[in-house]
């Protein structure tokens, strides 16, 4: 997002205008609506279902290099 840095900032007046119960009011919409959720909590704690694999165990055959064998 482009910035323009020459853009007059709020006067004094404009912040003057803001009041204290104004800013309180934006500060509660604005929190009521964020939902504080740890993503990697999240995913430690769901389990896909069929994901256990602890007692699968791996065979691999290991077969001598061949005479046609590419190396």
């Amino acid at each position: 997002m482009a910035t323009d840095y020459d853009a007059p900032r709020k006067t004094d007046e404009e912040l003057a205008e803001d009041s204290l119960e104004e800013l309180k009011a934006r500060r509660v919409d604005k929190s009521s609506s964020v939902i504080d959720v740890d993503e990697t909590e999240l995913a430690e704690n769901h389990e896909l279902p069929g994901a256990d694999l602890s007692e699968e165990s791996l065979t691999v055959r290991v077969v001598p290099r061949q005479s046609d064998e590419f190396t």
